[in-house]
């Protein structure tokens, strides 16, 4: 995920960029050919506090953690 601050303007002041990669397991049946896939697992982006700027007061001090 990509997390914006940006001024009254809409002008960008910074950016966090966080990311996640998933992997997936599976079973191949040697006989059949089949594949039997495991689940995939969830992850969570961590929490992210607002940096402080001069100047700036920020909507939110803290973008929370996710789940996904």
């Amino acid at each position: 995920r990509t997390i914006e601050y940006r001024d009254e303007s809409g002008k960008l002041l910074d950016a966090v960029k966080q990311s996640l990669v998933f992997t997936r397991t599976g079973d191949k049946d040697l006989v059949t050919n089949q594949v039997v896939w495991n689940e995939v697992l969830s992850q969570s982006f961590d929490e992210v506090k607002t940096p402080e700027k001069a100047g700036y007061t920020p909507d939110k001090a803290v973008v929370p953690s996710e789940t996904v």
